[in-house]
């Protein structure tokens, strides 16, 4: 992941109320871009469950309310 920080402690994800993933709009592929930020939200999920993440997403079809 180009540009991104390599693990959760240099996002200081440890001290955060709360981890907001942005979309990038010009990305190739809005399906890759919205794998990658649920990925992304998954893993800040689990490092810290109680952390809130707010997540944009491209497609309308890839958000599963839970």
């Amino acid at each position: 992941m180009d540009g991104w920080p390599n693990d959760v402690e240099t996002l200081q994800v440890k001290s955060a109320s709360a981890v907001l993933i942005l979309a990038n709009r010009c990305a190739a592929s809005e399906d890759d871009e919205d794998t990658a930020n649920i990925m992304r939200a998954t893993a800040v999920k689990n490092f810290r469950e109680d952390t809130r993440v707010i997540i944009q997403l491209l497609q309308y079809r890839n958000k599963v309310v839970t």
